[in-house]
């Protein structure tokens, strides 16, 4: 069966091909796809038994297949607002500005939790800069 997708000459319809042709372009298909799928079959036999080995060490299973997010923190208040009320009326630096965000009872599952925080400060109209690093409510 000639190429179809060569962009060099006009593309054939399957009405340009016999029935012959296009059963052995079928044959060929169901070959090839049966060695991909015994192919495949080996390769996981392969990772089961090194899971099963990691397993045995203490390690974990496979990284493969859909893994579990992180549950997202749920808050009364924007990360915004909870900025504006642990700032008041003081000047702030970021990291204390972040620390006391968390200590007045926000919740926040982010590892870099101080740059979410500089961020926001940095963008939000509502603060002002002061000094490198040192915000205030405007």
């Amino acid at each position: 069966m000639a190429n179809r997708s060569s962009s060099t000459g006009p593309t054939m319809s399957l009405e340009d091909y016999s029935l012959a042709e296009l059963a052995d372009e079928a044959r060929r298909r169901e070959q090839r796809l049966k060695s991909l799928v015994k192919r495949r079959d080996r390769w996981q036999a392969k990772i089961a038994a090194i899971d099963a080995g990691l397993a045995e060490y203490g390690g974990g299973g496979s990284t493969r297949g859909w893994r579990k997010a992180p549950r997202r923190a749920k808050n009364q208040i924007t990360l915004t607002e909870a900025l504006r009320r642990a700032i008041g009326t003081k000047q702030m630096r970021v990291g204390a500005a972040a620390e006391a965000v968390l200590a007045a009872g926000y919740k926040s599952t982010s590892k870099d939790f101080g740059v979410a925080v500089s961020g926001i400060l940095s963008r939000d109209r509502s603060f002002k800069r002061v000094a490198y690093g040192v915000y205030r409510v405007r």
